[in-house]
């Protein structure tokens, strides 16, 4: 092998190795893009979906009671955020869940309760 083939071999090894580099920059630089888009839908996904919750938790809902006289909602207070629960027919308000409500299927009140199937 003379110095010719040496020179060769060298120039097309370094060329070879730049290839390399530009498509390793290129993947990378692919790679960053796809992350900052996976971050930015990530981003409006938690954002939509809080307004969907802040949006369903504050509006008013019904609880059903076993008494015809009583129709109580539950509500949003803002300033002490929690619920509290008014009987619009006998105009009560109260924080303390009715002990005799039952939610309503389509919507299941914050808190500690949990639907218990008879068996």
């Amino acid at each position: 092998i003379d110095d010719d083939d040496t020179m060769s071999v060298r120039t097309e090894t370094s060329r070879a190795i730049s290839e390399i580099g530009e498509e390793s920059v290129r993947a990378a630089e692919i790679a960053e893009n796809m992350v900052k888009k996976m971050q930015s839908m990530l981003h409006e996904f938690k954002a939509e979906t809080f307004k969907v919750e802040s949006s369903n938790s504050r509006e008013p809902y019904p609880l059903e009671s076993m008494d015809p006289n009583e129709k109580w909602m539950v509500h949003w207070d803002e300033t002490h955020q929690r619920e509290y629960y008014h009987d619009t027919k006998t105009g009560t308000s109260q924080w303390e869940k009715p002990s005799f409500a039952i939610p309503t299927p389509d919507r299941t009140p914050r808190g500690d309760y949990v639907q218990i199937a008879d068996y």
